[in-house]
């Protein structure tokens, strides 16, 4: 799979197995930033931006019809931060640079 050149933005993707580990060492976070309850936390789409580490843009199922946007940060150490939330996305709500 080829990587972004540093900056740009990756086409988003089906996450792996490692990319729901990484949103769920934010989880607790998120779900102290918003409001609404979260029933699920499961990723459905991702994209990439190589920074200082990697920028993780999450689509994330979080009820039946319900969806948020998160970004997460991985250092070059492998620290995960949680960089931002979009509440009130769709299914089909595209994933974008947030």
């Amino acid at each position: 799979m080829s990587r972004p050149l540093a900056g740009g933005m990756s086409a988003p993707r089906e996450p792996t197995p490692d990319d729901q580990k990484i949103a769920d060492q934010v989880q607790a976070e998120v779900k102290a930033k918003t409001n609404q309850k979260i029933e699920t936390f499961e990723v459905v789409e991702v994209a990439t931006q190589i920074v200082a580490g990697t920028n993780y843009f999450m689509k994330i199922k979080v009820g039946p019809n319900e969806y948020i946007h998160i970004r997460v940060n991985q250092d070059l150490s492998g620290n995960v931060s949680l960089s931002d939330v979009k509440e009130c996305e769709t299914k089909d709500s595209p994933l974008v640079y947030f």
